[in-house]
């Protein structure tokens, strides 16, 4: 078989993809990030100043007038601040944490911005808030550049009371889901929240470090007093989108580049037909899209850490889920820790890329340095009760005789300020506490407490019978749908954390996001994408509470020719839905009986279009795909199933003749995995990390969605002449007999 093409930067078939995977690169690497906090969480200036000193440092380190440049910070929200504009506009606020206000970007054109104001007030009233009116946000005009002063919107700060008895959580709660409405119905290209909180205030433009301050005077008024400061620096986007791309976001500020955000954002959609959270009082339907579209891999980032957090996790769990350690191979974990990041991969893929992330809720400050510590991080504590933390060029440095106690984090690492307890978090006692939420490790006990169901050997092929389904599976001249679609996978910039444990695959349903029971442990891990046809049999035999599997067949009646091939494809998508629905765990689609009279639907186009109906249909959490299929003969094959969606892949054919071949596949399946930059497989599973040059518009519509390529001609059509064509020359030979062929029709378990 014609092998799958790894393409390299010169390679003008991947300009697209490398421009979208180096323009976050090129928005990262230079910039700084960090915070700076009061141990004794007493309100003030000196974080914030701390923090402008940062990034001014940040500005000295890249002097070129010519690049796009962004800085930002998050701070306490102000209270004093803003309590002189309460007085104009007539209104009264209890206390402190009565009054919420954000940050928004409204269009220039009066008419529009009446419009849009409009809409905000709606959607607060809708959740029962306060609608207290606008403040003007005081801005130095002149201190913008060229570019930013001509894409430069309306700034106001909008402010919003707390309904009388609403617990401030709820309140922080029905904020953000106000903000999702206004985002639903206005869109971001003209309008945008920076933040909306009654704990944190946003300050972010376009501009260096240096001019921050210079741009907003609030920065420089004595009443702004905040215990804690977030701060983003350097490099900025470009576009129309540059004043919402700049960071901090609403509550992370993220160095780095996520390298698996195609999976990534593709699995979250994926989750949100299963999200409930009894937290969120009138249900979730505010809460999708959990992605914000057009604002980059940092902003979904930080929209999918937003949920977790209002969701009920603390900020360190709901990082750690995200951007979890290499737990697996670490011997230093102890045995409730490691079970905490085990049972987490039950409900979340790691977000896979160099990169380091500082976070804020308003009440813990903290930063997180992902598995493979390509951006580094330090920290330190200054004997006057200042910790600062902080990657890439925006270092603060005290004289030495001023710092207690510094650090840099490993890779993994997480440290946090909790203002609340006035305490310093090192990595080891976050993972205490966070191991200590709940019985992870005897939820994980119970799924093993399944018993594996006994089954028969699997029959052998002979060797005229394995060079018949080499020639109707294509292995030795390939066929069309392999040479469409060929692999586009950008190598990485730095040597990838990948190893060993990275391989590991965990199929089964990943239930609601938003929760955490025993039942989310219920998934059986496998050591590979690669599994042996024991392997397979024991996988859909195995007998657990709840566990069920069904094999679907790819077969379809030779002399039905394209039409039997339609029918085929729509009867299996309509199957998967059916048997997902009806709580089938596992989902294996396999080629195996192909004769004489039955071919089968290609591999390729079987799990994708199976994995996009599910997503369409909301069933796509409920299970897992695996591929059983001879046409899959090396790795770059298997890693195209992969990241079309299945789990795993037995090649039976590849593996009849040499079962030591299990170990060079997975090898080579990871090595491509990590040619993209990803460590974990589990982040790559579902990415679609390729081009699909030649195929039609419509077929990559309906059955490949979301994959990128030059537009082609191959259809249904195409393929399955393809299909027919191998066929038949496979089995032209007057001594294929037909006499003990079986009816086609399912395998049975």
């Amino acid at each position: 078989m014609r092998r799958i093409r790894i393409l390299n930067f010169t390679d003008r078939r991947t300009v697209g993809y490398k421009r979208n995977m180096t323009a976050a690169f090129d928005l990262n690497d230079a910039c700084g990030a960090g915070f700076a906090a009061d141990l004794e969480a007493r309100p003030g200036r000196a974080s914030l100043d701390a923090a402008l000193r940062m990034l001014r440092r940040a500005d000295s380190a890249d002097a070129d007038p010519r690049r796009a440049v962004g800085s930002g910070v998050t701070v306490q929200l102000p209270y004093a601040l803003l309590e002189a504009d309460l007085e104009r506009l007539g209104v009264h606020v209890g206390a402190a944490g009565d009054l919420a206000a954000g940050l928004v970007f409204l269009p220039g054109d009066a008419a529009e911005a009446r419009a849009c104001k409009r809409v905000v007030a709606e959607s607060l009233a809708r959740q029962g808030l306060r609608y207290l009116g606008w403040r003007g946000v005081p801005i130095e005009e002149e201190v913008l550049s060229g570019a930013a002063r001509r894409s430069q919107p309306a700034i106001a700060h909008l402010l919003a009371g707390r309904p009388l008895g609403l617990p401030h959580e709820q309140f922080e709660r029905r904020l953000f889901l106000a903000r999702k409405e206004m985002e639903r119905r206005l869109g971001s290209e003209r309008f945008y929240v920076a933040s909306l909180s009654h704990r944190t205030l946003v300050y972010k433009a376009p501009l260096r470090g240096s001019d921050l301050a210079r741009f907003y005077l609030d920065l420089r008024d004595p009443a702004l007093a905040t215990a804690a400061t977030l701060l983003h620096g350097g490099l900025g986007a470009e576009g129309a989108a540059v004043w919402a791309r700049t960071q901090p976001y609403r509550m992370l500020a993220h160095r780095g580049a996520i390298r698996s955000i195609a999976a990534n954002r593709r699995w979250m959609q994926a989750r949100e037909a299963d999200l409930q959270c009894r937290a969120f009082e009138g249900g979730t339907a505010w809460l999708r899209p959990v992605l914000q579209d057009g604002l980059g891999d940092s902003a979904n980032l930080d929209n999918a850490f937003e949920l977790l957090a209002l969701a009920g996790r603390h900020p360190a769990h709901a990082l750690a889920m995200l951007v979890p350690p290499s737990w697996e191979d670490d011997a230093e974990l102890t045995p409730e820790v490691r079970a905490f990041f085990e049972y987490h991969s039950c409900l979340m893929e790691p977000w896979d890329g160099p990169s380091v992330v500082f976070f804020t809720d308003g009440r813990t400050v903290g930063a997180g340095v992902d598995r493979s510590g390509s951006c580094a991080a330090r920290y330190l504590v200054t004997r006057g009760g200042l910790v600062a933390a902080w990657s890439g060029a925006c270092a603060l440095e005290p004289e030495a005789s001023e710092i207690a106690s510094s650090g840099a984090l490993r890779p993994g690492d997480m440290v946090a300020v909790d203002l609340g307890t006035r305490s310093f978090l090192d990595p080891d006692a976050l993972r205490r506490r966070l191991a200590a939420r709940r019985p992870y490790a005897e939820w994980l006990a119970l799924r093993s407490q399944c018993r594996k169901a006994r089954i028969g050997p699997t029959p052998e092929l002979d060797s005229e019978a394995r060079a018949r389904l080499r020639t109707a599976f294509g292995c030795a001249e390939g066929a069309a749908l392999h040479d469409a679609l060929s692999a586009c996978f950008v190598p990485p910039r730095a040597e990838p954390a990948a190893r060993a444990a990275a391989q590991a695959v965990r199929v089964g349903p990943r239930l609601n996001l938003l929760a955490e029971t025993p039942q989310h442990a219920s998934q059986l891990v496998l050591s590979g994408p690669v599994v042996l046809e024991e392997e397979l049999e024991l996988l859909v035999a195995w007998e657990m509470e709840g566990w069920t599997a069904r094999r679907l067949s790819l077969l379809f009646p030779r002399a039905g020719g394209l039409a039997a091939f339609r029918r085929a494809l729509d009867a299996l998508v309509v199957s998967a839905a059916t048997a997902a629905e009806d709580g089938a765990e596992i989902l294996v689609l396999s080629d195996r009986g192909v004769a004489a009279r039955h071919a089968a639907l290609p591999p390729l186009l079987a799990v994708s279009a199976v994995h996009q109906h599910l997503l369409r249909q909301g069933l796509r959490m409920r299970t897992s795909l695996v591929a059983e299929t001879g046409e899959a003969e090396d790795a770059h094959h298997i890693a195209a199933l992969v990241a079309l969606g299945a789990s795993a892949v037995n090649p039976y054919l590849a593996l009849g003749a040499a079962r030591a071949h299990v170990r060079d596949l997975s090898a080579g399946v990871l090595r491509i995995v990590s040619s993209a930059g990803i460590s974990d497989l589990a982040s790559f599973h579902g990415s679609q990390l390729f081009d699909a040059n030649g195929l039609a518009p419509e077929l990559v519509e309906r059955h490949f969605t979301g994959v990128r390529g030059r537009a082609g001609r191959i259809g249904l059509a195409e393929i399955a002449a393809d299909v027919l064509a191998r066929h038949d020359l496979a089995f032209a030979s007057a001594a294929v007999s037909q006499e003990h062929e079986p009816p086609l029709g399912e395998p049975s378990l």
